[in-house]
């Protein structure tokens, strides 16, 4: 009973890694215009991740910045 309860876990877990897969090869596309180069041996790396939060909301953009006339 202990194995088939381990084996149905794993099963699930293989589940889940495949679907986590399938999205992490969605999202790269739509990440890779978001890359510089920084430093010319280190090739590439995306600049997004290290901006703080409040840059990046984009909630109050229409009362900071209202549409042009």
């Amino acid at each position: 009973m202990a194995c088939q309860n381990r084996q149905a876990e794993k099963n699930e877990l293989r589940g889940e890694k495949l679907v986590l897969k399938a999205e992490k090869a969605k999202m790269e596309p739509q990440a890779e215009g978001t890359k510089i180069p920084v430093f010319p041996g280190y090739g590439y790396i995306r600049m997004w991740q290290y901006l703080p939060q409040t840059t990046c909301d984009t909630s109050h953009d229409h009362e900071l910045w209202p549409p042009a006339d």
